[in-house]
């Protein structure tokens, strides 16, 4: 009998459950607008995923394209040639800055590490708000607001 259901659960996994991404796939895939967007997500994902190494490690803001404006980009490498350090006379690291709303291009960009403000969120959240132009948030980043308009700060995460 557990033979039976074991069968069974593994078929609806795998044989009901592509048929289903598949569908799903098709679908997406004949939205007008939708297809763009969902065929550079899952580019971009099914690169991670295929990547043994994580492509981008850690999200980051830094300043730029100048002073005061800030963007947010991935880490994609915090050790960087000695060689490109000694030139600067700082310790860089390797960042990627996607474009919006096509992540799959973008810059590469050697920042000083010291202008770096290291973000604790997961690269999935920043990747929604870097393709929405910042219309997604986490739900973490979103305060809530009292009557009189005033922020409420208490029990948020920080980033």
């Amino acid at each position: 009998m557990t033979a039976f259901l074991y069968s069974v659960g593994y078929i609806a996994k795998y044989a009901v459950g592509k048929k289903f991404i598949a569908y799903t796939d098709k679908l997406m895939m004949n939205m007008p607008m939708l297809k763009t967007v969902y065929s550079t997500i899952s580019q971009i994902m099914d690169t991670i995923k295929s990547s043994k190494t994580e492509m981008f490690t850690q999200p980051v803001i830094f300043e730029y394209p100048r002073k005061g404006v800030y963007s947010l980009g991935f880490i994609t490498n915090k050790n960087v040639s000695p060689k490109f350090s000694q030139k600067l006379e700082k310790e860089v690291v390797a960042i990627f800055l996607p474009t919006t709303p096509n992540p799959t291009s973008g810059f590469f960009l050697l920042v000083p590490k010291d202008e770096c403000i290291f973000l604790n969120m997961r690269i999935d959240e920043a990747m929604k708000i870097i393709i929405s132009g910042g219309a997604l948030q986490p739900k973490f980043l979103q305060s809530s607001e009292h009557k009189d308009g005033e922020k409420n700060e208490t029990n948020k995460p920080s980033i």
